[in-house]
């Protein structure tokens, strides 16, 4: 089925799209389900099975805390996989990020710091759920305006090892990277080149906002064209990974969603030169993963809390977005 799907345009779906999706599913390639949306409401299910009758279809997940130093918690596990069992997609992407620390919940993805701890606990955690799921396991960058203490590598460096460890195809956020290096400070396309193209089995794309200095990936506007000129470089890498455009609130009508699925089809690959990640030399350095997930999760809860080695304007950046997502 991952074969059948390269190249392919198509949604991530909401149940308020149902009536459209169906109408102009010639139009879609697959439909990406949300998990954590649906697995605990079994009473949409039958509209899913009716839904996949007509189109493929993909999952993603935000709640597995792959990146968990505590290991994953089985009150979600369960249900994870008993939903992808009935829905048997193509694939299921979850995030190289934690949500779970000491026993609380964060509620939205945390960061990993990128060393050889967070590729073990990623590696650990992703064998222990790859042995129950029925689709293959995609990993997928996260959004985050800041690396933590201890990171050793650059993320394109973190990923790939991340994805041997783990023996994961990748699930690329190219609004996510796009947002990073406004955020952090770095070249988009550099980083693209580093990234293990060959392993990229789907893509997101998204648009988000500027607040402040801050560029957010909220999924709530169409892709700029920095995301598209992305998806060029990919695409100059040889690879056609299926596309899934993610567009969470504020949607516009569905004719826009077409246009921008079209958009993404007609975008012609560029030629690019990839940077080759070197050797695996772990190197010493940063706090523990678990009490550093810890304080972190302590720090974004906290009123007005900070994380040694993060910049304050950052935490309370990332701690803003989680509160308005909580509703606080």
């Amino acid at each position: 089925m991952a074969a059948e799907l390269s190249g392919s345009a198509g949604l991530a779906f909401h149940a308020c799209l149902e009536d459209d999706v169906l109408i102009s599913r010639r139009d879609l390639g697959h439909v990406a389900i949300m998990a954590d949306h649906f697995m605990n409401r079994r009473e949409t299910w039958p509209s899913l099975a009716r839904l996949k009758s007509f189109l493929p279809v993909v999952a993603h997940g935000v709640g597995l805390s792959l990146g968990s130093a505590d290991g994953l918690d089985p009150a979600y596990a369960g249900p994870l996989v008993e939903f992808l069992d009935f829905l048997r997609p193509a694939w299921f992407g979850e995030h190289l990020a934690f949500t779970r620390a000491g026993g609380r919940d964060l509620g939205h993805l945390g960061p990993l710091p990128f060393n050889a701890e967070s590729v073990r606990a990623v590696a650990r955690n992703a064998a222990s759920i790859k042995a129950e799921l029925p689709c293959p396991l995609l990993l997928e960058n996260i959004s985050t305006p800041f690396l933590l203490p201890g990171s050793v590598w650059s993320e394109p460096e973190f990923v790939a090892r991340a994805l041997d460890a783990a023996d994961c195809g990748l699930l690329l956020d190219l609004h996510n990277l796009h947002a990073d290096a406004h955020n952090q400070g770095f070249d988009a396309e550099a980083a693209l080149d580093a990234m293990p193209i060959e392993r990229a089995v789907e893509v997101h794309v998204a648009g988000g906002f500027r607040e402040g200095r801050w560029l957010v990936d909220s999924h709530t506007k169409p892709p700029p064209d920095a995301v598209f000129d992305l998806l060029a470089r990919v695409r100059g890498r040889g690879v056609d990974p299926a596309v899934t455009l993610e567009w969470d609130r504020n949607l516009p009508p569905f004719e826009a969603l077409l246009e921008v699925l079209e958009r993404a089809r007609g975008v012609a690959g560029v030629e690019s030169n990839p940077l080759r990640v070197g050797p695996f030399e772990p190197r010493p350095g940063g706090p523990a993963l678990g009490p550093l997930q810890e304080r972190f999760v302590e720090a974004v809860l906290a009123p007005a809390g900070r994380l040694e080695g993060v910049d304050d304007e950052a935490i309370a950046h990332y701690a803003g977005g989680l509160k308005r997502k909580k509703g606080l």
